[in-house]
């Protein structure tokens, strides 16, 4: 038997995974999710423009986190057929496997998909738990790092914080701490459910506290949880800061419904026209205003 005079090194497990084509492809996909990813966190869809489409009432963010569920799945299946068994490939087929779960639950909240809402996320009045952080921190981690690109980039416009949009309400992004607070508010309304409220803001006895969390760019699930914040900003006679993520959307859809529900406007649109005023950035994507004539038609308040 005649052996070659030459010894060729036979590649590793891991790089046998990654062949050109697939490491290519892989590349490929990955890098332009991330920039699609990147582009609608720091810049959302302008205010001057027509709504980006909302298909089966779910806001674009949820088909970005579907394409990232499906490219991670991809992947998982990509690695299970490998046939290799070396230690790197059996971390990185934990590592995909731990996004594409993450990811996928949180599609499954954005299409309300076997009864999955925001609520799986676990935050309350409290914050976001641990047990949350340990399984959804392949999708919280970048959406909180990408919060602090996105405040940074806002602030170089010359954006505020917060605004007051009427008298005694103000919307806004969410508070780094207490200092970020409006002056004199008592009732601060957190319509976040990926980011916990800074500890300087939930133990103080200068404001009250309430947490209805939803989705970016969605609304809250459940309407008992809503007409009971929609009550409560409407009992309070003093300054209200009502903020989700940026201080765009959800803030400015239970704003619409106070000044709706206050009498100080006729409908979302007009709501909206007068938040402008006050904070430019405020706009109300297509789930938001169905949401609000859908709530806002129950108590009788537009037609």
């Amino acid at each position: 038997e005649k052996r070659s005079l030459f010894i060729v090194p036979q590649p590793s497990s891991f790089l046998l995974f990654f062949s050109p084509f697939s490491f290519s492809t892989f590349s490929i996909f990955f890098f332009s999710f991330l920039f699609l990813f990147l582009l609608l966190s720091i810049s959302p869809p302008s205010t001057e423009t027509p709504n980006m489409p909302q298909l089966f009432g779910v806001s674009h963010m949820g088909y970005v986190y579907l394409a990232t569920t499906l490219l991670s799945l991809s992947l998982v299946y990509r690695t299970l057929t490998s046939q290799t068994g070396s230690v790197s490939t059996f971390l990185f087929l934990i590592f995909v496997s731990w996004i594409a779960a993450s990811f996928g639950v949180i599609t499954m909240g954005f299409f309300s998909l076997c009864g999955v809402t925001e609520s799986v996320l676990g935050k309350n009045e409290k914050g976001i738990p641990l047990w949350s952080w340990a399984f959804f921190w392949p999708w919280l981690v970048p959406v909180n790092l990408f919060w602090h690109i996105s405040c940074a980039v806002q602030n170089s416009k010359g954006e505020n914080i917060s605004d007051e949009v009427f008298k005694n309400i103000y919307v806004g992004r969410k508070p780094r701490s207490s200092k970020d607070i409006p002056p004199n508010t008592k009732l601060i309304i957190d319509l976040t459910a990926e980011f916990p409220a800074h500890p300087s803001i939930l133990h103080s006895s200068q404001w009250e506290y309430v947490c209805c969390p939803s989705f970016d760019t969605m609304v809250p699930s459940y309407p008992q949880a809503v007409e009971a914040t929609w009550r409560r900003m409407v009992k309070e006679e003093g300054v209200i800061y009502v903020h989700c993520a940026f201080g765009h959307g959800r803030s400015a859809a239970f704003a619409a419904a106070w000044m709706i529900l206050k009498g100080h406007a006729k409908d979302p649109k007009e709501a909206e026209a007068m938040m402008k005023k006050g904070r430019p950035s405020v706009h109300l994507n297509g789930v938001q205003q169905a949401f609000l004539k859908k709530h806002l038609q129950m108590v009788g308040k537009v037609n």
